[in-house]
């Protein structure tokens, strides 16, 4: 069975750690999934511009690609271990780009995936809503269209 888990990147391996605990992954397959937000991305793009005081665009967007790159692969790096300690067959990690809940999707149907975990909203330790604010419009898609049973952390 494939098991794809959807990191962000906030909650580090708190999802690898609630997938251990609710589902031991004896013998499955594990894919970590991790999606560049491009609206994000616009967004940065609108409020930062190039000037005297500020840096430039550029400079912004490598610092920021350096940084998610070496905290996913720390997180990676964690996972695997916690993982090979279950004796999951294979740990892999994809990375994707786009808006977050679409390319989960696609990517579930794309590699007839068994399981989807989703962890929390990113801003769940700030704010615990309970209710349906309590699970954002990325969970609430993946929720409505994916083709397999989806798990939802908290």
């Amino acid at each position: 069975m494939l098991i794809v888990v959807c990191l962000d990147l906030e909650d580090g391996v708190d999802p690898i750690k609630g997938l251990i605990d609710s589902t031991p992954p004896d013998g499955a397959e594990v894919t970590l999934l991790h999606v560049i937000d491009t609206t994000e991305r616009a967004k940065l793009e609108d409020s930062v511009r190039s000037g005297i005081v500020r840096a430039s665009l550029r400079d912004v967007e490598e610092t920021l690609e350096a940084d998610e790159r070496a905290m996913l692969r720390e997180t990676y790096e964690q996972a695997v271990s916690m993982l090979q300690g279950r004796h999951t067959a294979n740990v892999r990690l994809n990375v994707g780009s786009g808006r977050p809940e679409r390319v989960i999707v696609s990517y579930l149907i794309e590699v007839n995936a068994g399981l989807c975990v989703l962890g929390r909203r990113p801003d769940w330790k700030r704010n615990r809503e309970v209710g349906p604010r309590s699970v954002g419009k990325v969970a609430r898609f993946v929720i409505d269209h994916a083709p397999c049973p989806v798990m939802m952390l908290r």
